[in-house]
């Protein structure tokens, strides 16, 4: 970056907010693992925490949403969605930043970086439905740009607010904080304090709410379909998904990297930094792939800061190396080789036009979805009086949703139906069957993406017509 942190990370803060503030006149809702950090900052601040069902327990998130949570029902989720959007924004303009300085003030490796974080596969769906990858990637982005200006302190907090939302961040904070717990004797008490609270904010909370501390590391060995960690070799498996993520050029550029260190290239100040922040990146694909071998599901979007950090360190090691050529041997000249980049990330965004397509048509369906089971709750006379109809039930991935739309805890969600009950009906994509499976009721609301049946006897005060409920 070429001017101080401080000031870089202000003006960049303060534009990555007002794009996550307009992204918002887009269809939005937040995913599955933010609906219940939504549900669980509400429970959080009304002291009545429950995380017996659901994702694993994410510390930043959930202190985040129980920040937010008294700005109401209505505008909480798209609090939250500005946040973890605007976390995603600000890792492309660090992302851009870092390259650029790392690359000797080459703006165009800024852009290529920056392309290239967009690039990375699910980066674009993760942002749209508020997961904390973005606000991940540029924690740890800030943190390495923190230790390029020689601000270990900074370093260390920014890595250290990391590690509440993954705990492959655990081994990178460790190597910093014994860093400067050797350069920096007066702030080991804060060092041992701040180490105590990481571990504190992720399993008491989990100990009282759910009984269990360790809820979370379970569940994070339930694997979703499809995920590394079901195959054969869930290692190669997941080391497969690295080398797909980061752009060619990137890649090429990291090739290069790890060559010109076999002639001890990387003694330079720049150079140096680059090779340890891809160093960096690989240790965490590493580390994601040894954890999928353990029973962790290895998934790609945990492999995204390491993969942006390849991409960060990828395309400035690619100009620093031609720059380098050229002062030896002339080539190559400065626009063919912007030319050329310019051209592989174009045909990467080409090639993955199709995923990006799809992820976005997912993200609008989620919007549609969340938006019209509000409708179709009022319609049947709103959450209280279905809350007394029974237990509601409802398709896969949907709980935390409905649990949120109802303001009832995810385990009072159940996925099997139940007499009396209430099913909520819906297609999880725009391809998949409705679920769950139609049971007899005696009452059916319809929407247009949602049925909602119940199988208690009607007590509503409203007429019949009025709910959508048959005349007896």
């Amino acid at each position: 970056m070429g001017v101080p942190l401080s000031r870089a990370l202000g003006v960049a803060a303060g534009l990555s907010l007002v794009l996550a503030l307009a992204s918002l006149v887009l269809p939005s809702a937040p995913g599955y693992d933010p609906w219940s950090w939504l549900i669980w900052g509400r429970e959080l601040a009304s002291l009545d925490l429950s995380t017996s069902e659901g994702p694993a327990w994410k510390p930043l998130p959930v202190m985040v949403t129980a920040v937010l949570a008294p700005l109401g029902e209505g505008i909480a989720p798209a609090a939250w969605l500005t946040v973890a959007r605007a976390g995603a924004i600000l890792a492309v303009l660090v992302a851009f930043g870092l390259a650029r300085r790392l690359a000797g003030g080459s703006i165009a490796a800024g852009l290529v970086a920056a392309g290239g974080i967009v690039l990375i596969p699910g980066w674009i769906e993760h942002a749209a439905l508020g997961n904390a990858e973005g606000l991940l990637t540029a924690l740890v982005l800030l943190g390495l740009a923190g230790l390029i200006e020689g601000r270990l302190r900074t370093a260390l907090a920014l890595i250290g607010v990391a590690a509440l939302i993954r705990v492959e961040v655990w081994p990178f904070l460790t190597v910093l904080g014994a860093a400067v717990w050797w350069r920096e004797r007066q702030v080991r008490p804060w060092l041992v304090a701040g180490a105590l609270g990481v571990l504190a904010l992720w399993f008491v909370p989990e100990w009282l709410a759910s009984g269990d501390p360790l809820r979370s590391a379970d569940r994070a060995r339930v694997p979703n379909p499809g995920a590394p960690a079901l195959a054969t070799r869930p290692t190669l498996a997941t080391l497969a998904e690295a080398a797909r993520a980061p752009h060619p050029a990137a890649l090429v550029g990291f090739v290069l990297l790890a060559l010109a260190a076999s002639v001890r290239w990387h003694s330079r100040p720049r150079a140096r930094d680059t090779f340890l922040a891809a160093l960096a990146g690989v240790a965490w694909m590493l580390l994601v792939a040894g954890m999928s071998e353990l029973g962790f599901s290895g998934e790609a979007r945990y492999l995204v800061p390491g993969a942006a950090l390849v991409v960060v360190a990828g395309t400035a090691g690619l100009f620093l190396v031609a720059s380098a050529a050229r002062e030896r041997i002339g080539w190559p000249p400065s626009l063919a080789l912007a030319g050329a980049v310019a051209t592989a990330l174009a045909l990467a965004a080409f090639d993955r036009a199709d995923t990006i397509g799809e992820q976005t048509a997912r993200a609008a369906h989620g919007a549609a979805l969340a938006g019209d089971l509000d409708r179709a709750i009022e319609r049947a006379g709103g959450s209280a009086r279905l809350r007394r109809c029974g237990p509601p039930h409802v398709g896969h991935y949907r709980g935390p949703l409905l649990a949120w739309a109802l303001g009832v805890h995810k385990a009072d969600v159940d996925f099997s139906p139940s007499r009396p009950g209430v099913a909520f009906r819906s297609r999880l994509t725009p391809a998949s069957r409705v679920e769950p499976f139609a049971a007899p009721a005696r009452w059916r609301i319809r929407t247009a993406r949602w049925e909602i049946a119940g199988s208690c006897r009607r007590t509503a005060t409203h007429p019949p017509s009025e709910l959508g409920y048959p005349n007896p």
